[in-house]
């Protein structure tokens, strides 16, 4: 592993657990057996670092909408696929950093303090939902135009009610961590088309 996948696997588990305000530069530089001049070679502060962690993630998240929107072909196929992803996400992002008294909500935290401090952060992560209910949408209108739903539905609420499914969820799972998500998420999907199809 290079020197600066190190230091961001090391350092997004340090903002991970301690939050941007906790975690130190010294802790990062210990864990990873790095010296600060190794760190600032790569980063020109810990401000940089964190950025630089967050865009990870989203970097994933785009990846993982942009591969299920290319795989899927209609809107049936769609929501089993999307709310499948729930399990992967809880598995990679939440299960990856196998860290002692890691949860969800460390994983929340550090989202919603990235999307608080950085602007251009906030204008990313309101993008990727924006694309998403968009490609949502289209679906949505497709599957009328072939008869295949509902008529008579908002598309635009459609489309934002799936993906506020599918993100409460996974926030529900972090105040009942017995959730089977894989489950659910069949379920989810099964009961949402249900309730759309003719």
């Amino acid at each position: 592993m290079r020197n600066r996948d190190k230091i961001l696997k090391i350092a997004f588990d340090e903002f991970m657990m301690k939050g941007y305000e906790s975690s130190s530069i010294n802790s990062i530089c210990q864990k990873a057996g790095i010296s600060k001049g190794g760190i600032y070679h790569h980063f020109k502060n810990k401000d940089e670092l964190y950025q630089a962690c967050l865009n990870i993630f989203l970097k994933q998240m785009e990846s993982w909408v942009l591969e299920m929107m290319q795989s899927t072909i209609n809107l049936k196929e769609f929501l089993f696929a999307y709310f499948g992803l729930m399990s992967q996400v809880k598995d990679e992002l939440f299960g990856a950093n196998n860290l002692e008294g890691f949860s969800a909500a460390n994983y929340y935290t550090m989202i919603l303090n990235g999307a608080t401090r950085y602007p251009a952060m906030q204008k990313q992560l309101n993008d990727t939902y924006e694309q998403m209910v968009e490609d949502i949408q289209k679906l949505i209108l497709e599957a009328q135009s072939k008869g295949k739903i509902k008529q008579d539905m908002d598309v635009e609420i459609t489309a934002f009610e799936l993906v506020s499914l599918f993100e409460g969820t996974l926030i529900m799972s972090v105040m009942k961590t017995s959730l089977d998500l894989e489950d659910i998420g069949t379920r989810l999907a099964e009961n949402f088309w249900n309730k759309i199809k003719i």
